[in-house]
């Protein structure tokens, strides 16, 4: 069953701990996605094409981004990643152009 969770950063869809669809509120470029909801992984093309975000901020408990999560959000410059990150799809970050240096 999927939950809608809405705060200041815009309505987040949850799924069984999967971020599956963000509408991002208006306004808003650097985001905190919600800490108490049990996301432990961020489903493909969540924020797709949502060029206006410049930094992502995520919750410890994520585990994996999939793949086209973050493609074409070409002004993020930052992205906070938690210790117990896994795993990131391809082309997670594809036509992320702002984004410099590499994953290791």
């Amino acid at each position: 069953m999927v939950k809608e969770v809405r705060n200041q950063y815009g309505v987040f869809s949850i799924d069984a701990g999967v971020l599956v669809k963000a509408e991002i509120a208006e306004g808003v470029t650097d985001l905190v996605i919600p800490k108490d909801e049990g996301i432990t992984q961020i489903g493909k093309d969540a924020f797709k094409d949502c060029s206006r975000l410049t930094a992502v901020n995520f919750p410890p408990s994520l585990t994996k981004i999939g793949a086209y999560a973050f493609s074409g959000c070409s002004n993020l410059t930052a992205v906070h990643f938690p210790k117990g990150l896994t795993e990131i799809g391809p082309h997670a970050f594809f036509h992320c152009s702002g984004l410099e240096g590499q994953l290791v």
